[in-house]
């Protein structure tokens, strides 16, 4: 009978760690509710300033509507939306090289939709520059899409990154040529879409489209203090962030964090689970790998971790130096995109967050982490 006791004994102590433990966690996750976007490129024939836009339908804390993403050549973005959006120029600082200017517009009659024949895209408005832009798509193939899954390179150009922005590509396909109706008019000008490679055995825009995207930045740069998270049944949360929590020797660990978005669940798991900061002893190194999946259609971004802790400040670093993989059951043509244009699995590998963690006079933690680019030593293109 002692032997039952003795397990019952150590089942118990453990439940009841767990419930007053805390941990000490400095990652989480901002997300941006899109409920969809297209690519429209015109860098083969571009405009004075632009050289593409980008349509993207909102359902989240800014409000519900219609933006539009104007990628200028001088690398920097102006934001046209729907004047009941609650935008700010910081929301899209990691685009590119940053918020040129933004401008509330109308936007009449605009939408942005999808249909077993391909994307349809209608909107007009008049930019910073006084001139009537106007972007039609409507294509009526009488074949069936394929679509497909991908990262999209958004933070090849950011030059100072505040956090790790990742824009997942769920049903991406690109719009065919045959049967489709463009007209991309800027002022008194006519501009033609660029064109790609045949894919599925058609001919194809390089503009392109999903009705299902996810957009997730990682750890958005932070300096302040740090508040202990309280575990229950090895779960901690932080806002909608939950941390699933794992006990290494009586000492609470992070095995991964997950977020719910569009009925999809973006996890970020570590190997081996990683440590509360503040049982890191001085000395100490810890070093793991972490791989983020928000669906696995859409592949997955991984790469290295480390924390150490030398004179009582512990040094966290995270690099996704694994870059992005395609789903595995992909298809050979889009397999065959990803290895000719490196740029969408090599530009996360670029990136690398740092963060300092300090205890303060009044037993709290103080933190100041923050992305930064790299260079590797592979070329992202």
């Amino acid at each position: 009978m002692k032997k039952p006791f003795i397990i019952f004994l150590l089942a118990l102590n453990t439940v009841l760690l767990m419930a007053q433990e805390a941990i000490l966690s400095p990652f989480t996750f901002k997300t941006d509710e899109l409920k969809a976007l297209a690519l429209v490129n015109i860098e083969k024939d571009p405009d004075s300033i632009y050289i593409g836009f980008e349509p993207q339908l909102l359902k989240n804390k800014h409000g519900e509507g219609m933006l539009i993403i104007g990628y200028r050549a001088d690398g920097k973005t102006d934001i046209y939306y729907q004047p009941h959006l609650q935008l700010k120029a910081s929301d899209y600082d990691d685009l590119g090289q940053g918020t040129h200017a933004m401008k509330a517009v109308l936007l009449e009659n605009a939408y942005l939709r999808f249909s077993e024949k391909g994307l349809h895209l209608f909107t007009v408005f008049t930019d910073i520059l006084g001139r009537e832009i106007l972007l039609k798509i409507d294509e009526q193939n009488k074949s069936a899409t394929k679509p497909f899954g991908l990262l999209a390179p958004v933070g090849t150009n950011s030059e100072n990154p505040t956090g790790l922005m990742l824009v997942f590509l769920e049903d991406f396909y690109f719009v065919r040529r045959t049967d489709t109706e463009v007209k991309i008019q800027i002022g008194n000008k006519n501009h033609k879409m660029d064109r790609f490679m045949p894919m599925d055995g058609k001919k194809m825009y390089f503009s392109r489209y999903t009705p299902h995207p996810i957009t997730v930045t990682v750890n958005p740069d932070f300096s302040g203090t740090m508040e202990a998270l309280p575990i229950h049944n090895g779960k901690a949360q932080r806002d909608e962030v939950q941390h699933n929590i794992v006990f290494n020797e009586g000492k609470p660990e992070i095995e991964s964090i997950e977020k719910e978005l569009f009925e999809q669940t973006v996890r970020m798991s570590f190997t081996p689970a990683f440590p509360d900061v503040r049982h890191v002893k001085d000395g100490e190194k810890h070093t793991g790998s972490f791989s983020l999946v928000a669906n696995e259609k859409t592949g997955t971004v991984s790469g290295k971790y480390s924390v150490r802790n030398k004179n009582g400040t512990v040094y966290l670093t995270m690099i996704p130096s694994d870059g992005w993989k395609p789903y595995p059951k992909n298809r050979f043509l889009p397999k065959m995109i990803f290895r000719m244009a490196k740029v969408f699995r090599n530009w996360p590998k670029t990136y690398e967050w740092n963060a300092t963690i300090k205890p303060t006079a009044d037993k709290h933690y103080e933190i100041n982490a923050e992305w930064k680019r790299i260079q590797t030593n592979k070329k992202s293109r």
